[in-house]
């Protein structure tokens, strides 16, 4: 009777499109093999080919194919001996990394198992075939290094010589047809018109939304195209905001090309500009007059133009301010002299020990500048923005609740990654075990069964690690960073100068219980519940968010010299430094390679450890058991540093 082998088919596109394109599609690649596989039947005395399956690696480039989810089923079925053949028409179909290629071709050797590509005519089971393999890998992979190397240095050279390398078309060019002179840009006629028109309207109107509206209303839409390869219509949207932001930056339009390259004395990626190959749209000198105008409306925060100035002296501390001698809240006043507008803080209790009577029957009241009182609140709050001691309390108010949960998830990710690896290894001890029993015998059968089983519980156990990462994940990327609360607390200086009267009042009203004002100092007494009012005013639509729309109320310059220390700044603590359990810290590399399905090196590279770094880390899970529990309960994050990693490694020197 004949042999029979089971064929595995490998068949890769890496761009979903791709599946549709002559010579790569999976049908044709499909059909190639199956022809193969019918040449190779047509031996009578030979061994006899069978399709088992297909591994489809569709939209999987050839760096990642090795680490697939289709390549690792096909090693489930090849260690099942379900397959013992894979045939694929070429090499790249398999992928392009040839150190990947290098270890699945090893695992194909240690499994007897043969690999067939019918473009190459190479066939392992052959010793000439078996050689050849890793040489045309290996040349595959120096192939296309050198055409990435080629098409890079093409697109410079076409960059530097201001040739447009493709993309998304450009409102008001289209491509020349003529393909001497490819590469170039003609004029639309039509598109350049509303190119010119939002050019000269941002002069006018003076903000990207503005101009926005006015060419929506006037029915104008963006640029459409043909996709050469669908056939379908793109593009043809409304000019939105960023379409507008886009057009008014677009050096294309002054007959620039913009590119990057490598500086050689350096070895920095430095910005290039180089005269472009095709005819402007816009003047240069109306190009640089809205760059200018747009600069300076980012430096003034919005439409300067379109933004009345506020009438008179907006009283900062009208509703804090105390008087020294008599606890009795000031009042604004103001006055004109010599032609000039002055503004007061002034107590008005006339049984104040301040207050004196005048021979011309008025009295002296207590008084103080308001344009340099405001001036001294505005610094004592960036002093209260700037304390590292607010900025660590304000983040753990904003992180507490996340940081309650996460060590809940993290411990039940680590309890099912602890079962998942349990799990693998009766698989592999019960898999190991079938070859010593006969295929029809009762014993074969129930460790099979066992073996389905197991797999059943642990592709439930990985679909709950992957709902528990995905939920951790959301928890952890709502977590508040320093530098974002930094931000935050930024955006709230700003607001404390350029926002409107409203918030600026409520922003002394809930972060000053009250502010004493004597003749020489000013004492600013904080709310209990500044922090909270910080907060929520930060996370608050229409708060910090909306800053940039509102304009300065611009005060006195002048240097306030009559206030004494009587602001004392907050104590800044440093935070504690903390100490991780190494065996917490290795379960977690290993749930993210399990749940990512990263290799040693990729999970080094992505958190900056060295490969031998990791395997340290990851060798400390074949501790026994029983030691593991123990360290385990010991917790995370210690205070005092309970047992180090260098200890844990003595017991595998026992």
């Amino acid at each position: 009777m004949a042999e029979v082998k089971h064929c595995g088919l490998v068949i890769r596109v890496s761009d979903p499109r791709q599946a549709e394109t002559y010579k790569n599609s999976f049908d044709i690649q499909l059909q190639e093999l199956r022809k193969h596989i019918e040449a190779k039947n047509s031996n009578k005395d030979g061994p006899q080919y069978i399709e088992f399956d297909t591994y489809n690696l569709r939209g999987i480039s050839g760096s990642e194919s090795f680490e697939s989810d289709e390549f690792d089923r096909l090693r489930i079925d090849i260690e099942f001996d379900k397959v013992n053949v894979v045939m694929c028409t070429a090499l790249d179909r398999l992928g392009r990394d040839v150190a990947g290629f290098i270890e699945f071709y090893k695992f194909l050797d240690d499994n007897d198992v043969e690999l067939i590509c019918t473009r190459m005519s190479l066939d392992t089971s052959t010793p000439t075939g078996e050689a050849m393999v890793v040489i045309l890998m290996t040349l595959a992979k120096l192939e296309l290094d050198i055409k990435s190397e080629r098409n890079r240095r093409n697109t410079l050279y076409r960059a530097q010589e201001g040739l447009y390398n493709g993309g998304r078309p450009i409102l008001g060019y289209n491509l020349n047809p003529n393909p001497l002179e490819a590469g170039t840009l003609i004029v639309n006629e039509k598109e350049a018109l509303i190119v010119e028109e939002a050019f000269k309207k941002y002069m006018e109107l003076g903000s990207d939304k503005a101009v926005s509206d006015y060419l929506t209303g006037k029915g104008y839409k963006n640029k459409s195209w043909m996709n050469r390869k669908t056939g379908k219509r793109k593009g043809g949207g409304p000019i939105t905001e960023n379409v507008v932001r886009t057009i008014l930056t677009n050096v294309k339009y002054i007959a620039l090309r913009k590119y990057s390259e490598i500086d050689e004395s350096t070895g920095e990626v430095v910005e290039r500009i180089s005269n472009a190959a095709w005819q402007p749209i816009i003047s240069e000198d109306l190009f640089y007059e809205v760059q200018s105008a747009r600069a300076m409306a980012k430096k003034k925060k919005g439409n300067i133009a379109k933004k009345k100035p506020d009438k008179g002296h907006f009283y900062l501390i009208q509703k804090r301010a105390k008087c020294a001698a008599c606890d009795t809240l000031l009042k604004s006043r103001s006055g004109k002299r010599h032609g000039k507008m002055y503004y007061y803080y002034s107590c008005f209790n006339d049984a104040c020990p301040v207050s004196e009577e005048l021979s011309s029957g008025r009295r002296s009241r207590f008084h103080i500048d308001a344009e340099e009182a405001d001036r001294a609140t505005y610094e004592v709050i960036e002093k209260i923005i700037a304390s590292e001691a607010y900025i660590a309390e304000l983040e753990n108010l904003v992180n507490k609740s996340i940081h309650d949960e996460i060590p809940k998830l993290k411990g039940k990710l680590i309890a099912l990654t602890n079962r998942s690896r349990e799990i693998k290894n009766e698989v592999h001890e019960l898999s190991r075990a079938l070859p010593s029993f006969e295929k029809e015998s009762n014993e074969y059968k129930l460790n099979m069964q066992q073996v389905k089983d197991q797999t059943e519980v642990l592709a439930n156990i990985q679909d709950s690690m992957r709902k528990i990462k995905a939920i951790l994940d959301d928890k952890q990327s709502q977590k508040v960073s320093k530098d974002e609360i930094v931000s935050l607390l930024s955006n709230m200086r700003r607001l404390a100068e350029f926002g409107p009267r409203k918030q600026r009042e409520d922003l002394v009203k809930y972060l000053f219980r009250d502010i004493v004002v004597s003749e020489d100092k000013m004492v600013f007494n904080l709310h209990v519940n500044a922090l909270r009012y910080i907060y929520r005013m930060s996370t608050k639509k229409g708060g910090f968010e909306q800053i940039g729309k509102w304009r300065a109320k611009r005060v006195s310059q002048r240097t306030v010299l009559w206030l004494n220390a009587g602001i004392q700044a907050l104590p800044e603590k440093k935070p504690k430094k903390r100490f991780r359990n190494p065996l917490i810290l290795a379960e977690e590399l290993y749930t993210t390679m399990e749940l990512e399905d990263l290799t040693r090196a990729e999970l080094a590279r992505r958190l900056g450890y060295s490969r031998a770094r990791i395997t340290q880390l990851l060798n400390l899970l074949n501790l026994p058991p029983e030691l593991q529990q123990e360290i385990s309960r010991m917790g995370d994050n210690w205070e005092k540093q309970l047992i180090t990693e260098r200890q844990l490694r003595l017991y595998f020197n026992r």
